[in-house]
């Protein structure tokens, strides 16, 4: 089973829904390539990408590395300069006669608004990685934690307990949990319109829950919509980590995992209400699959 010709996969998710764990899955395949996080359709030209997502350059010399082609930085800047960032999609998957699935799983793709129909001129296969909201927001929240922890050695003690204390008002007063819903139905009311449009063989969706409670049951669904067999690194995925998903480029938590774990399907229960969302969330969520 299994394409000859080259082409992108682009994961569309909100962000802390697992797509880390799914590029690690997929890039466990002999086939597949998944560097971390991209963003590059998010810009329209390689220097607005380079200048305004700096640290992503990492995972395009990670790529192009693992394409065999010239990839330091040096190299990248002269080859890609001037160019549009669909062009560079085109051009390296072009130059790819491996029959190489190349992965792109960037978050941010979700915040494109209308822009998002720059993907469609690379014609990708879209994964639609689906988790559920309060899922998603105890995890962005957990990790808004972390980020602040992480800054105090750069702030004013000042400064420091500011911020702090402006995040705890904001929580008590549900601003927090407002504005983390709010961004969960934004983006995946996006990506809802733009894969209106995509037909049933270009796109396929996932639910994180499923991944982790039955992941060889849905790796090998996808693998069968991606026209290739599934492997068995693919279910040990851990092995496969490198230090090539680096902060701020993907989950840094997927180096501290020894196995998929299905407990943070719902690890957010605990800690989070229901009745927090509202009528129109619901409603995008059961036009979905999301169960509530």
């Amino acid at each position: 089973m299994g394409r000859t010709s080259s082409r992108w996969i682009i994961v569309l998710s909100a962000a802390r829904s697992g797509s880390t764990l799914l590029s690690v899955i997929l890039g466990a395949h002999s086939r597949i390539i998944a560097p971390p996080e991209l963003h590059l359709l998010r810009y329209k030209t390689f220097e607005e990408w380079r200048n305004s997502y700096p640290m992503a350059l990492r995972s395009l010399c990670v790529l192009m590395e693992k394409l065999g082609e010239k990839s330091d930085t040096g190299s990248i800047e002269s080859r890609f300069c001037g160019m549009q960032t669909v062009d560079i999609y085109r051009e390296i998957v072009g130059h790819e006669n491996r029959g190489k699935l190349l992965v792109d799983k960037s978050p941010s793709y979700g915040r494109m608004g209308d822009d998002i129909k720059r993907l469609e001129e690379i014609k990708p296969f879209y994964i639609w990685l689906i988790r559920h909201p309060l899922g998603v927001m105890a995890s962005r929240t957990d990790r808004q934690k972390v980020q602040m922890k992480q800054r105090r050695n750069e702030l004013s003690l000042l400064k420091y307990y500011f911020l702090a204390l402006k995040y705890k008002v904001q929580t008590l007063l549900g601003i927090t949990t407002r504005t983390q819903l709010e961004y969960w139905k934004e983006v995946h009311t996006c990506f809802e319109k733009h894969l209106s449009g995509v037909s049933d063989d270009r796109k396929h969706v996932v639910h994180f829950e499923d991944l982790v409670r039955n992941p060889e049951v849905v790796v090998k669904d996808l693998c069968n919509k991606l026209q290739i067999d599934i492997q068995p690194s693919m279910l040990d995925p851990v092995k496969s980590v490198t230090d090539d998903f680096e902060w701020g480029l993907g989950d840094e938590k997927i180096h501290k995992h020894k196995k998929i774990d299905s407990g943070v399907a719902d690890d957010w229960k605990d800690r989070c209400d229901a009745s927090v969302l509202n009528g129109e969330i619901r409603k995008l969520m059961e036009r979905i699959g999301v169960i509530c």
